[in-house]
């Protein structure tokens, strides 16, 4: 079962790419719909960042590249980096895995994950992720 994040990753994609909504804008009204009873959950900076790094450098499809960056953004760009490498029908790293990995490939080992790759893997598992322009 996907997370909090997870879902509202996938929704504010759909929101993005039917309303059309600015990823900005989608994910709050995302994580509004996710996290009614929770303002922490919802305003919470690393998963949100991690979908616009993703929407900004153009690995989600439909959704036009602008700028926005951040550290969580990166790691997440990263993440998709890696799992596009994997071969179609491979098994995907579980979100922790996936975070090591990336830590590891820039150098960052004492930094904690705070659902960035649930981020990641959930647009990866819904098949609207594609290579950066």
């Amino acid at each position: 079962m996907a997370n909090g994040y997870a879902r509202c990753a996938t929704l504010a994609y759909q929101l993005c790419t039917r309303q059309p909504l600015p990823p900005a804008q989608a994910w709050q009204q995302a994580a509004a719909l996710v996290f009614p009873h929770s303002e922490s959950a919802r305003t919470k900076c690393c998963p949100k960042n991690a979908f616009l790094g993703l929407a900004a450098a153009g690995y989600l499809q439909g959704i036009a590249p602008f700028a926005h960056r951040s550290k969580n953004g990166d790691y997440a760009c990263r993440a998709a980096q890696i799992l596009h490498a994997y071969g179609a029908g491979s098994p995907l790293p579980d979100a922790k895995t996936l975070w090591l990995t990336v830590m590891h490939d820039i150098g960052q080992i004492d930094k904690r994950p705070n659902s960035q790759m649930d981020v990641a893997l959930a647009l990866y598992r819904m098949g609207v992720m594609v290579q950066a322009v």
